[in-house]
């Protein structure tokens, strides 16, 4: 167990260090990063001045160094586009709006995919079922950007029900959140199916139904809480 342990840890060091020397390279492959600080007709002492300042001078290591023990801080730098603003200032600025939308989603995933995953396992076979295959489908197949375009041009051009961008209360949630959370309903109703499927071919449940016990307690209450522990898992993988 001990070595298991030592291995993993060790795996994910060399991964955490190969994912920021990709981190850094993007921002030379591109080119010398003066010509993004800079403006073309930038004198060569302006360009020194700035190279020296953000310590493009040094050496391409020690630069990789100096990269990676500010990032283990939470030092990111300044931002590019909103000068004298720290990078990290402003992703702790907007993190409360993110985890919003974030919870939101999930729970609008939720809310439409475990009664469809649980509807399309005890009809199986079903035109319910083979719906619930197609929301599936296409939930997995349309990329989020593109179904966040699609329902802009619907309901904030063309009807004018909801707003395209802001703050604006409930009414600004709305589409991101459906965008983002379609994905994740198409995911979480094909495990809840399956796991449903699973459950309901079991034992337990044959006696339940042989006691008496009714349909819908059978299927919400016993079945579904058993196939719960799947999609809980998840849920973990979503919130991470």
């Amino acid at each position: 167990m001990q070595r298991y342990v030592l291995v993993r840890l060790f795996q994910a060091f060399i991964s955490l260090i190969a994912v920021t020397i990709i981190i850094f390279s993007l921002g030379r492959i591109t080119g010398n990063p003066l010509d993004v600080l800079l403006p073309l007709e930038a004198e060569e002492e302006d360009r020194i001045r700035v190279e020296k300042a953000w310590g493009l001078d040094k050496p391409i290591t020690t630069q990789y160094w100096i990269f990676l023990k500010n990032a283990s801080t939470g030092n990111f730098g300044e931002s590019l586009k909103w000068r004298e603003n720290s990078s990290m200032g402003l992703v702790i600025d907007r993190l409360p709006a993110t985890a919003i939308l974030a919870l939101v989603a999930l729970g609008v995933a939720t809310v439409i995919a475990i009664p469809i995953g649980v509807i399309s396992a005890v009809r199986r076979g079903s035109v319910f079922d083979f719906g619930g295959k197609l929301v599936a489908l296409f939930g997995q197949s349309l990329p989020a950007f593109w179904l966040g375009i699609v329902l802009m041009w619907i309901f904030a051009v063309e009807l004018g029900w909801l707003p395209t961008s802001g703050r604006e209360g409930v009414k600004s949630i709305i589409l991101p959140a459906i965008a983002i959370g379609w994905f994740q309903v198409a995911a979480l109703m094909r495990l809840v199916r399956s796991s449903m499927l699973d459950v309901l071919d079991s034992e337990y449940v044959k006696l339940a139904r042989i006691k008496g016990v009714s349909e819908n307690k059978v299927v919400w209450k016993h079945c579904l809480r058993n196939a719960g522990i799947t999609p809980l898992t998840y849920f973990g993988l979503i919130l991470g």
